[in-house]
């Protein structure tokens, strides 16, 4: 038998994790003033994760383990995983931002730095990027604000919207 690499211990951690938020989606109040249930947000979002974490199982066992050999040093590791570094930083300094910025204008932030440093730096791509970051920010904000009713967080610049 074949033994468990690290991708299956965690698929199958990630796996329990779901049952559990599932479980706990039975104990969410239905409140009774919407169409929609309290509870059918939280099912949806992890339907999605319990599928992927599925797929991420699946793949796991039918790729065979890494071969042992050196570690990889920390530069080797910062420049190999760049990407998703760079995304987790430009996160945290939105977040850092949202009560300065607002959803609004700190979402496009968001958006189009993350675009533009995972992207080419060309005129055409910034000009793509920032369409793309006005456009699903907007769009966001519509849904929210007429579709919901949710008001987004305000910030300083812009206050109230």
């Amino acid at each position: 038998m074949q033994r468990l690499n690290n991708d299956t211990i965690i698929a199958l951690i990630l796996l329990m994790v779901c049952g559990m938020f599932f479980w706990q989606t039975t104990l969410i109040p239905d409140l009774g003033y919407s169409s929609m249930g309290s509870a059918v947000w939280p099912t949806f979002v992890l339907v999605i994760l319990t599928a992927v974490s599925l797929v991420y199982l699946v793949q796991s066992l039918r790729l065979p383990p890494p071969q042992p050999g050196e570690r990889p040093g920390l530069r080797e590791l910062v420049v190999r995983y760049r990407n998703p570094i760079m995304c987790f930083a430009i996160f945290f300094l939105f977040l850092l931002t949202l009560p300065f910025f607002g959803m609004l204008i700190g979402g496009g932030l968001f958006v189009f730095g993350t675009l533009t440093a995972l992207g080419p730096l060309t005129r055409k791509a910034l000009t793509l990027h920032l369409s793309i970051a006005i456009g699903s920010v907007g769009l966001m904000w519509l849904v929210f604000y007429y579709l919901l009713g949710v008001f987004l967080p305000p910030g300083m610049i812009i206050p109230y919207y």
